[in-house]
Formats: C-alpha cells, sequence, structure tokens
C-alpha cells in the first residue's frame, strides 16, 4: 500500500506540471483494442512475428492501414498499424480494432474525451518514427458508453504499470455533451457495470460495490483534483461501507445496492468471517440518505 501511496503522488507531482491549456495538435488518431490476447503483430500478416500481445480495452495511437482486406478464417478486414503507450509497435487485425473516427458521432467525442483527459495524464506520447525507450510504461484499460436519451457520455478507465503489475488509477467520468462538445461533469471512483448509475429527477446516483454518491446536477462546484479543472457536478451526499463496517473492507465480502423505485439503499454488512451478513437500509429523502432504524 505505501508503494502505490508513493507512486500515486509522483504521479500527481508530474501531471501538476502540465498546463491545463496544452495543445494536442498532432496527427495521430486513436483506437481501442477489442478482444483478450490479442496478437500485435511485426507485419500485416497472420505469419509476421508477434510483438506482444494486447489487452482488451487497450488503449492505442493509430497511424494507417493497410491497403488491402485480409481473410483470416471467416472473417476479412483490414490490418492497422498501431502503436501502444508503452512503445511498441506492430500491426493489428481490423477484427480487433476500434477506430476513434473524429469525423462521426459519437467517435468524435470518445476523440475529445481521449484528448481532454488520457492525453493530460500521459507525459509522452510516443512517436511514429522514435524508438527510444524514454516513454512511460502505463497502460490504459478504457471504455466508453453513448446515453443518447440523456447527453451524456460516460467513460470508464483504468491505469496500470504494466511490468510491475501495478494499479495506478481507475474512475468512472461523465461528460455532458454541451453544444456538441463533451463536457466533464462527474469524476468518481469505478462504478458497478451492471445497474451502476440512476438519472432521478435532478440527481445522479453513481454506484459502486462500496459505495453510493448523489450528485445534483442543478450544482456546480470546483474538482478536488489537480488535473481536473472543470466545473462539475456538486456531490451532496453518499454512503460508503468503511464508516459502518468493523473491520477491513478488504477482508470481507460487503456490498451495497439501490433499489431506483423505492429509493431505499441497502448495505450487506460481514464484519467478521465466517458470520451471517446484517442488514441497514436507507431511504433517499429531500437530497440525503436516512438511516431506517
Amino acid at each position: 500500500m505505501k508503494i502505490i501511496f508513493l507512486l500515486s503522488l509522483i504521479i500527481i507531482t508530474i501531471f501538476t506540471q502540465i498546463p491545463f491549456d496544452i495543445s494536442f495538435a498532432n496527427e495521430n488518431q486513436y483506437g481501442i483494442i477489442k478482444g483478450t490476447e490479442v496478437n500485435l503483430r511485426s507485419a500485416p500478416s497472420i505469419n509476421s512475428g508477434i510483438v506482444r500481445q494486447l489487452m482488451n480495452k487497450e488503449f492505442v495511437i493509430y497511424y494507417e492501414r493497410s491497403k488491402e482486406e485480409t481473410k483470416i478464417g471467416k472473417d476479412k478486414d483490414y490490418w492497422y498499424k498501431i502503436k501502444t503507450t508503452d512503445n511498441m509497435q506492430g500491426w493489428v487485425f481490423g477484427k480487433y480494432f476500434y477506430y476513434l473516427d473524429e469525423n462521426i458521432i459519437p467517435g468524435k467525442y470518445y476523440h475529445d474525451i481521449i484528448e481532454h483527459y488520457i492525453l493530460r495524464t500521459l507525459v509522452n506520447i510516443p512517436k511514429e518514427n522514435d524508438n527510444t525507450d524514454n516513454y512511460p510504461t502505463i497502460v490504459f484499460d478504457i471504455s466508453f458508453k453513448s446515453l443518447d436519451d440523456k447527453g451524456y457520455i460516460i467513460f470508464n478507465y483504468q491505469s496500470f504499470n504494466k511490468p510491475a503489475h501495478i494499479i495506478m488509477g481507475a474512475a468512472t467520468l461523465f461528460y455532458k455533451i454541451e453544444n456538441g462538445t463533451p463536457r466533464m461533469v462527474i469524476y468518481t471512483h469505478t462504478i458497478n457495470d451492471n445497474n451502476g448509475y440512476f438519472f432521478i429527477d435532478k440527481y445522479i446516483f453513481a454506484i459502486s460495490k462500496l459505495s453510493i454518491i448523489i450528485y445534483d446536477i442543478t450544482k456546480l462546484g470546483k474538482s478536488f483534483s489537480v488535473i481536473i479543472t472543470d466545473k462539475l457536478y456538486r456531490e451532496i451526499d453518499n454512503l460508503h461501507l468503511g464508516k459502518w463496517l468493523k473491520k477491513d473492507l478488504v477482508y470481507n465480502d460487503s456490498y451495497i445496492d439501490f433499489d431506483e423505485k423505492t429509493l431505499i439503499a441497502t448495505m450487506h454488512l460481514r464484519d467478521e468471517k465466517n458470520k451471517p451478513m446484517r442488514v441497514e437500509k436507507f431511504k433517499f429523502r429531500d437530497g440525503k440518505f436516512e438511516h431506517i432504524k
């Protein structure tokens, strides 16, 4: 834990040296790998050497596409020349590559968010013809979800030091599309994949295994983060298992869930290993949770 904390301080120190209005005017385009253990190859051929394996949802830099499509099994697609954020260059088959096309929606929004957030947190971006090793070994696992009916983009990311297998950071970000431009409005911990958020009246409920955070979309506040300088939706209340458990969260399987119809949050708490869970309930009223005794 001490190592992770120290690394976090180092990263924050580096990030604060990057000005908010930094320009990312470059010819690079971006993409996301789709598939587990995808091979990054030295040439656009199934018979070429493997540079390394790519992760599912790994963020990469795109350079060019093969002139012709290749058929591999039942799949026919182009090859894409890419470079990873840890400076590994090669080709990936199109079946496993999602290009962030900035000329179409929602690809344009995804592209803008990459430049607004991910590129602000990278000290260096590998250039196509630069073969030096002076690049961070941080790899980004990212995904997007477009909520067209609400006008939001939900962006999940995780970054970690690949050689050391140390998680550097993870979060969920909500962007509101305003005048065709994404604006960050929520920065929070990683939410649950299923039922991880609810839009109820003027509130957004962000739900993870350990907590529920409520944001009021009519109130704005300054972000605590040194990286993010946007005006974000204000957090007005939260529930966290840490305030109700008797022991360290790491050693139990406690969790929290939320019923959007009754507005009741339920904590399932296991205070000791091999002991039954106890339940605590909370009702959301007038902008805050009240304990149901």
